[in-house]
Order: structure tokens, then C-alpha cells, then sequence
């Protein structure tokens, strides 16, 4: 999973996936991601160190850089706020 969005003046939020291959699915970066995102979603906290070294392990990937900046910018969890429609 990506998070759940709320996109600008709905309270229902929608929760979004990032499809993958097979081949993607077994990557390296993909399961690191899969064992950081639950920390994510219980908002565990000092977790933004973990998130920073897996960004510098993969700074090709755009949904590990994303989480990471959010967390540096002092957002947390898997609620993500669309603030434009």
C-alpha cells in the first residue's frame, strides 16, 4: 500500500496501492519497503531514521523518497492530506 488519500474536502479516505510486478515484488527495495510500512501505519515513532537509510539505499525509488520527505517534513502514518483537487 501506498496510504490512504483524502483528497481535499472528503472525509472518506481511499486507500491506494502501487502495482507491481512479480519482479518488482521480489526486489530488494520492495520488501525493505514492506517491512517499513507497517511501522508507518502504527506511527511508530524515531522510525524517520530508518525511512532516511532506506532512502539513501534506494534513491532511485520514488515511493520510499516520498514517504521519507513526508516524514522529514513532520507528517506521519499512512494518511496522506490532498490538499489540491
Amino acid at each position: 500500500a501506498i496510504g490512504t488519500l483524502f483528497l481535499k474536502g472528503k472525509k472518506e479516505g481511499v486507500v491506494a496501492y502501487e502495482i507491481l510486478t512479480e519482479e518488482q515484488r521480489k526486489s530488494v527495495a520492495v520488501e525493505a519497503y514492506l517491512k517499513l510500512f507497517p511501522m508507518l501505519q502504527e506511527n511508530t515513532s524515531n522510525i524517520i531514521n530508518e525511512w532516511q537509510q532506506l532512502a539513501k539505499m534506494y534513491p532511485d525509488d520514488a515511493l520510499i523518497k516520498y514517504h521519507c520527505e513526508r516524514l522529514m517534513s513532520g507528517e506521519s502514518g499512512t494518511d496522506i492530506i490532498l490538499s489540491k483537487k
